[in-house]
C-alpha cells in the first residue's frame, strides 16, 4: 500500500511537475515517514484535525480529493508517472534531489512553519525546507495515531504493472 499512498500524494501534489519535481515531493514524504517511524500512508493521510490534514488533498472537502481517487481510471498517463516515481523512490532507484527536506510548499505561497525552517532550494514549482527531526517526528506521529487519520483514496491494486522511472538527467 505504500506505493499507492506515495503515488497518490505525488499525483496530488506534483502531477504537473517533471520527474525530478515529483521525486523531490515523494522523497520529502518518505523522509517524514522515516523520521516518524511510520508508514507512508500514516504521513499522507495522518491528521490531528477533523478538517485539515498534513496534505490538503486528503481533506474531506478538498476539490483535489476526487481527482486523486479517480486518477488510475481518468488520468492514466499522469497516474502511471506518479506510480513509477513512487516505486523508484521506495526501491532506492531514484535518488533524493533534496536530501534532508522534511517540508515543501508551492513557491510564492506563505506558510508559518517556513519562517523557522532551513530553505534547501527550489525544484520545479516547490520550495523545499528542513525542520529539526524531533519536531517533524512529533508532528508525524501525532497525525499518524490521531483518530482523524483518513482512509487511503487509492488501493494497492492500482499500481500493478507500472515500472520505476529513471530520472537520468531530467531538467529541474
Amino acid at each position: 500500500q505504500d506505493v499507492a499512498d506515495l503515488a497518490s500524494a505525488i499525483y496530488a501534489e506534483a502531477r504537473n511537475q517533471n520527474s525530478l519535481g515529483k521525486a523531490a515531493v515523494g522523497h520529502t514524504i518518505a523522509t517524514r515517514a522515516a523520521l516518524g517511524g511510520v508508514t507512508i500512508g500514516d504521513v499522507v493521510y495522518g491528521s490531528v484535525s477533523k478538517k485539515y490534514g498534513q496534505y490538503s488533498f486528503s481533506n474531506p472537502n478538498d476539490k483535489n480529493r476526487k481527482a486523486v481517487a479517480k486518477a488510475p481510471r481518468t488520468d492514466p498517463k499522469n497516474w502511471a508517472s506518479a506510480v513509477s516515481v513512487a516505486k523508484g523512490i521506495l526501491s532506492g532507484e531514484i535518488e533524493n534531489p533534496v536530501p534532508g527536506a522534511t517540508n515543501y510548499k508551492v513557491s510564492g505561497t506563505k506558510a508559518g512553519w517556513a519562517k523557522k525552517a532551513n530553505n534547501l532550494g527550489k525544484v520545479g514549482s516547490h520550495t523545499f525546507y528542513s525542520l529539526p527531526g524531533a519536531e517533524v517526528r512529533g508532528v508525524v506521529r501525532n497525525a499518524a495515531y490521531s483518530p482523524y487519520r483518513r482512509e487511503a483514496l487509492v488501493g494497492a491494486d492500482a499500481v500493478n504493472g507500472v515500472t520505476p522511472a529513471s530520472l537520468g538527467n531530467a531538467p529541474g
